[in-house]
């Protein structure tokens, strides 16, 4: 048996038995919803997938797409392994299809049980989706494919070209359209691997990042009608009231709660501006507001939960370019 199959076999395991000591412990307790219980879980597993992939990195990095099929190396040419990180292919769909081509993850486990999207559903589970299951035969090194919808870079470059990529037109992470124009196949929100969070990215992360989470409304917001009547707040519990879990890098899962006018901030999680510390809204970048003269937002360190579909660049020959996460920011219920 493969050495990933393996693991993963004990894992899957070990996870089941706690899903359902998870679901008998909910229900005897009674106020807990045992959905919230088997989110957990999934999270839990998904990050100690991630925590398996470091183990393989040198530098312990969890995965990272552009890191997976790096960029042709100017003047060397397309070898495996070898050039800059693609830090175009580092969004949501790229990232968690490289974790399953690698089997590291399946499918299913990246949907929440709470999900409520009609626009989100498990890889081939739908009529409409392109396939009926996952290709993992599309793991192709040598071919400079690395996942579904992966694409191959150019076998040589010149000097100076900078990363370039398609969007993953296979396995997708769109939760803000209709279905006809595109199913997400992820439920859940991860650190944005944007500038310098990406160093946070890894397995020396500890409880003052969150590495992933039950998505939240659109910005981050606590008020109007993109908090009240976004489809996160029917995830579980109370329909007026954000209920969800998120996964810090030291493994803990901390289930939270945000009512109208509440806050999206987890105890230990902050970043520091002139005054001290402040209270880090995990699903918003927001430390631009306290440093100005910091140009933009995505080049900041705060902890940005987030689901994306498009990295872009940003920047100029005298500015060092920053990649530029685009949100798949889901629309608000009718």
């Amino acid at each position: 048996m493969h050495r990933n199959d393996l693991l993963i076999a004990l894992a899957s395991s070990t996870v089941l038995c706690s899903l359902l000591w998870a679901v008998d412990h909910g229900r005897r307790m009674g106020g807990a919803d045992p959905r919230l219980l088997l989110d957990a879980e999934q999270q839990r597993e998904i990050h100690s997938a991630m925590l398996l992939f470091a183990d393989t990195d040198i530098t312990g990095d969890l995965p990272r797409p552009g890191k997976i099929n790096r960029f042709t190396a100017p003047g060397i040419g397309w070898r495996t392994g070898w050039g800059p990180e693609n830090v175009r292919k580092n969004s949501s769909s790229h990232l968690y299809s490289a974790m399953i081509a690698q089997r590291y993850i399946d499918p299913a486990i990246l949907i929440s049980p709470g999900e409520v999207n009609p626009a989100v559903a498990a890889f081939g589970a739908k009529d409409d989706d392109a396939f009926d299951e996952y290709d993992y035969e599309a793991y192709q090194p040598a071919a400079d494919v690395y996942w579904m919808g992966d694409t191959p870079d150019p076998s040589t470059v010149p000097p100076g070209t900078v990363p370039s990529t398609s969007v993953n037109r296979i396995f997708l992470s769109k939760i803000n359209r209709p279905v006809p124009y595109g199913r997400g196949h992820a439920s859940y929100a991860h650190l944005a691997l944007e500038s310098t969070r990406v160093g946070r990215w890894s397995n020396r992360a500890d409880h003052r990042t969150a590495l992933l989470g039950t998505r939240g409304p659109k910005r981050g917001v606590t008020t109007g009608d993109e908090f009240d009547r976004s489809p996160t707040l029917r995830f579980f519990g109370p329909s007026d009231v954000w209920v969800g879990n998120v996964c810090l890098g030291d493994g803990q899962i901390k289930s939270m709660a945000a009512k109208s006018g509440g806050a999206f901030t987890v105890d230990g999680v902050d970043y520091t501006c002139a005054a001290g510390p402040i209270a880090d809204n995990i699903f918003e970048s927001e430390f631009e507001s306290c440093s100005p003269e910091l140009d933009d937002d995505w080049e900041q360190g705060d902890i940005h939960l987030s689901l994306s579909e498009i990295v872009t660049l940003s920047g100029s020959d005298s500015k060092p370019r920053v990649i530029h996460i685009h949100d798949a920011k889901e629309e608000v219920s009718p």
